[in-house]
């Protein structure tokens, strides 16, 4: 087929697939959108065509359910109650993640009861700044019991909490810690007694 240029209408007819040399079609002279995936034939774009940087941290954080960032924080301070009023174990940590993602929280916190012949049953529960996230009850999320003559029972308790609606915007930093009490007046709850540590990891996953 013979080809035919058509002035008025600024169109070619009749060239053939392969016919122009390379590099006369550059980006600018393609549309917007004009090349789709499903033109993209498997594995015929390779890491060496392309350009370095090409691919930013944008494009890598669209990626749904991806680890974006991790954030370890820990704590030796000894925090002593023994009422039923909500206290501030010191367990606490910063994260800064992004609009639409999810925060998973694992706390593993240190807690020691001690009780002569009485009840000491510990609670605990974890917070977004001000904001209480329960997956258990929201009565007795943790607890032990001592009953026997004065005894003090350590343990370690790790619980995970997948917060699906942290409310990150990119650059401000939201505040994840937890809060303990004895569940009866009698007896004493501790935690990070004699310097046993608490720890905190916050996983910031892609949306």
């Amino acid at each position: 087929m013979a080809i035919t240029i058509n002035g008025s209408a600024n169109t070619v007819a009749g060239l053939a697939v392969g016919g122009l040399p390379d590099g006369v079609v550059d980006n600018d002279t393609l549309a917007n959108t004009t090349i789709t995936a499903a033109k993209i034939a498997a594995d015929t774009i390779t890491a060496s065509q392309i350009a370095a940087n090409a691919v930013g941290d944008s494009e890598l954080n669209a990626a749904t359910g991806k680890i974006l960032q991790v954030v370890f924080a820990s704590t030796t301070s000894n925090v002593t109650t023994n009422t039923t009023t909500w206290t501030d174990t010191g367990l606490t940590g910063n994260i800064t993640p992004q609009s639409g993602s999810k925060v998973l929280v694992v706390a593993n916190q240190s807690t020691e009861m001690g009780a002569s012949s009485t009840w000491a049953r510990s609670k605990m529960r974890l917070l977004r700044g001000s904001t209480v996230l329960v997956t258990d009850s929201s009565n007795v999320p943790m607890w032990l019991e001592a009953s026997v003559s004065y005894i003090y029972l350590g343990h370690y308790t790790t619980r995970m909490w997948l917060d699906t609606s942290p409310g990150g915007d990119g650059s401000t930093a939201i505040t994840y810690h937890t809060e303990g009490a004895n569940y009866h007046n009698s007896g004493e709850v501790q935690w990070q007694l004699s310097g046993n540590a608490s720890f905190l990891t916050l996983y910031e996953i892609g949306s």
